[in-house]
């Protein structure tokens, strides 16, 4: 209960706002266009990045390259196994400047093109021999929604690549708001920018979809090949 009542409290601002979709934002903030900048782009990194993950994770996983030590295909990958977009935004940063993506919405999508953890999953969900590309594809809805969580989230990115006013996505939107006088006079509904009622209906209902008709009927067993899947 203590702990409930702590995530509670921390939670108040978004939840007493996550119905109120733009209220009275201040001048210059597009609802549509914020919501726009946050979510789409993310989807694009994401089916990408999933998209690639899944391909290698069934190269690796099913198709046995190397044998018994196909798995040694992703030492290379683990240092980058939680490195998020700060290490890669200089990069990025650079590529966006001089493919004349700057501060345009082509510009949004996240630099990271291969989900590392993602290919991790499929590795291993793929070595198991009755693992088909059929049975992957709610496995790969699930890796896609949370990658695509996460991405849209992020803050650092957006303010690197957009200055435009056009450009703001929910969380660098919030993030205007709080440093500015602006918020004093109110600024509800900002706080839904972040994750709108909508999409978190959607998210929340993906999840439990995929909780009770797949996720309780997987399991991913690690051992030797010649124990079987």
């Amino acid at each position: 209960m203590a702990l409930l009542a702590i995530v509670g409290y921390a939670l108040f601002p978004w939840l007493r706002d996550v119905g109120d979709l733009g209220g009275d934002l201040p001048r210059g903030f597009s609802v549509g266009r914020i919501v726009v900048n946050t979510w789409l782009p993310p989807l694009i990194s994401a089916v990408v990045g999933v998209g690639f993950a899944a391909l290698g994770g069934y190269g690796i996983g099913a198709l046995r390259p190397l044998g018994r030590y196909s798995e040694v295909i992703l030492l290379p990958f683990a240092p980058w196994l939680f490195v998020g977009t700060g290490p890669l935004a200089i990069a990025g940063f650079l590529r966006a400047r001089e493919l004349g993506q700057f501060d345009s919405f082509l510009g949004l999508i996240p630099p990271t093109w291969l989900s590392i953890p993602a290919l991790v999953l499929f590795t291993l969900f793929f070595r198991a021999r009755r693992s088909t590309v059929v049975t992957a594809l709610p496995l790969a809805a699930l890796a896609l929604l949370l990658v695509w969580l996460l991405s849209a989230q992020d803050t650092l990115w957006p303010y690197l690549v957009a200055q435009s006013p056009d450009l703001r996505t929910g969380p660098l939107a919030l993030v205007v708001l709080a440093t500015s006088l602006a918020t004093l006079g109110g600024g509800g509904g900002a706080m839904a920018l972040v994750l709108p009622l909508p999409l978190l209906l959607f998210f929340a209902a993906a999840c439990v979809a995929l909780q009770v008709g797949y996720l309780d009927r997987l399991a991913i067993r690690a051992g030797r090949e010649e124990d079987g899947p």
